[in-house]
């Protein structure tokens, strides 16, 4: 019964999907037509002064200003896709469309200073190498996937420094970059130019589609096959290199193919962003407490621990905060814009036992319902002893066979 009331549902946002998609093309296919304005200056003398007049208001040259923001709308937001599935190799493939690429690329390539910069170029070649090598075996993989994020957050830093750089240095590129200096909204006291609206859309597409993308590259490494890792980098490159190539050809294009990814990335970001930050921390903490060791030393009565099912209010591999209050344990839930959520366990009904393992470590707890288990990180491992103290629960004599199958998918 409940899949039969559930399937119209999904039919009914697919439709909507389209319908969206189908009127933004439909709009941005109108938006892409820009007057072509010709040089007449030499016919001056020829044209009569009636004629010579400014035929167009104010409001028809507010119009055309919009026409040729929106254009230049398209050239920033088309590569933004090939820079989220893989940042450094797609400024790369930027910055050489900049450099060898001539006069007929788009105006936000061709004009930049920053992206003509040769030093630039070989700087995210030099980088997308460093990168990639990692990533093509399953034993080197790890350590190019723990630094996956920050080379995401590079990527945005540095796509919002050329486009800030393309909209303050060229004072000759007139209508295209002349919306930079144009509030878009304003509410009372409140303003926000069209650069700092475009740099938030250009950090929530990276950061949605390269979650997306890192779930997946996670998901492959746990399949027993060899080669499959290397596969997946060079299929990886090759849509960022097809991705950037629409983008040359047509930027109005590359923005849609851009939506339509985001689109479906967007879908499924919450469930991907649980797995997602789980499988970070699972890598990422073991590697940084090598760098730090003051990172691998337990202060505090508290944890950061991913329940393997669902518990209480909270879903499987959502990241929570296990807490010792004195008389009970508490799963505590901070939430940017809504209030904490929480879940006690008083110790009077239930008891907890720590397990170090080879990839995940485990807390096994017992109650009056079914027996949960609690995952976190070996980034304690040194000192497991000294954080079961400060939490107060107890450490099992033997340690648990964990495998690549805690990372797998929880539901």
């Amino acid at each position: 019964m409940l899949a039969s009331h559930q399937s119209p549902n999904y039919r009914t946002l697919a439709l909507r999907l389209i319908c969206i998609l189908l009127a933004i093309v439909s709009i941005g296919s109108l938006l892409q037509w820009s007057p072509q304005t010709q040089e007449v200056a030499q016919l001056s003398g020829l044209v009569p002064d009636a004629l010579q007049t400014d035929p167009l208001s104010a409001k028809d040259h507010e119009l055309a200003t919009g026409l040729a923001g929106t254009v230049s709308a398209f050239e920033w937001l088309g590569p933004l896709a090939p820079i989220a599935i893989s940042p450094f190799f797609g400024l790369a493939c930027l910055c050489g469309i900049s450099l060898y690429g001539g006069d007929w690329m788009p105006a936000f390539a061709s004009g930049n200073p920053v992206l003509q910069n040769p030093a630039v170029l070989w700087a995210f070649v030099i980088l997308t190498v460093v990168t990639s090598l990692p990533r093509l075996t399953k034993v080197s993989k790890p350590v190019g996937q723990a630094i996956d994020q920050l080379e995401a957050w590079s990527g945005i830093i540095a796509i919002i420094v050329i486009r800030i750089a393309s909209a303050t240095s060229d004072p000759a590129a007139g209508e295209a970059t002349a919306m930079a200096a144009i509030p878009v909204f304003e509410c009372g006291f409140f303003s926000m130019s069209a650069d700092v609206l475009f740099s938030i859309a250009a950090m929530i597409n990276i950061v949605v589609i390269n979650t997306v993308k890192f779930f997946f590259e996670v998901s492959v490494w746990l399949m027993p096959f060899p080669f499959v890792d290397a596969m997946l980098e060079v299929a990886n490159k090759s849509v960022c290199a097809a991705l950037m190539a629409v983008y040359v050809w047509s930027p109005f294009w590359a923005t849609m193919l851009n939506l339509v990814i985001f689109l479906a990335c967007f879908a499924a970001f919450s469930w991907v962003k649980r797995q997602v930050t789980y499988m970070r921390s699972i890598l990422f903490d073991p590697v940084w407490t090598m760098v730090q060791k003051s990172y691998g030393q337990p202060k505090t009565k508290e944890l950061t621990v991913f329940p393997q099912q669902g518990i209480g209010p909270f879903a499987a591999r959502e990241r929570l905060q296990l807490v010792d209050t004195g008389e009970s344990w508490e799963l505590r839930q901070t939430r940017m814009l809504f209030p904490s959520k929480t879940h006690v366990l008083p110790k009077s009904d239930y008891q907890m036992q720590m397990q170090s393992g080879m990839i995940v470590n485990k807390i096994n707890v017992a109650g009056p319902e079914t027996p949960e288990t609690l995952l976190f990180t070996r980034r304690f491992n040194d000192h497991l002893d000294q954080l079961a103290g400060l939490l107060g629960v107890e450490v099992a004599a033997q340690e648990e066979q964990s495998s690549v199958s805690d990372l797998a998918i929880g539901t």
